[in-house]
């Protein structure tokens, strides 16, 4: 989730300070890709106002609340069980917010690495996933690709 600092940090919306004087909401780090139109919100603090107003501040709210619906329970999307040690989990997160691409059909899903070879998307998601960075549509935050990391991941 965002941290803020009241009187120091600034909406990420409009760049005015974050205080108690107008209402804020936060954001967890929603995606990683900086250029999905929903980056502006991943990790931020934006005035409840601010959101309001925005194009995007209603599909914000929806993976807002996809994201923490999606924290648990922890179940493999290979065999449908709870996943029970956490090093095994591997999370997609938020591909893409946006609906009409095939890889947002993969978000915030869940696979136990014990299950990649087992996972019959697999070879589907890769492709997808390939196709889409081949089109340069993703680009990692602060030089960390995590759909590359993921791809690698799922590779057997």
């Amino acid at each position: 989730m965002a941290l803020v600092f009241e009187g120091i940090s600034e909406c990420s919306i409009c760049g005015k300070v974050l205080n108690k004087e107008k209402e804020y909401t936060l954001f967890p780090p929603l995606i990683s890709n900086e250029k999905d139109k929903l980056f502006l919100f991943s990790d931020a603090a934006v005035h409840v106002d601010c959101l309001d107003q925005h194009a995007l501040g209603q599909l914000a709210l929806f993976y807002r609340n996809l994201y923490h619906e999606s924290l648990e329970p922890v179940k493999c999307i290979a065999d449908g069980l709870t996943i029970a040690d956490p090093p095994n989990v591997i999370t997609f997160g938020l591909l893409s917010s946006d609906a009409t691409e095939e890889i947002s059909k993969f978000n915030f899903l869940k696979l136990n690495k014990l299950n990649v070879a087992k996972w019959d998307k697999r070879e589907e998601f890769l492709q997808i996933a390939r196709k889409f960075t081949e089109a340069d549509k993703w680009e990692g935050f602060m030089g960390f690709n995590y759909l590359e990391r993921l791809m690698n991941r799922l590779k057997v």
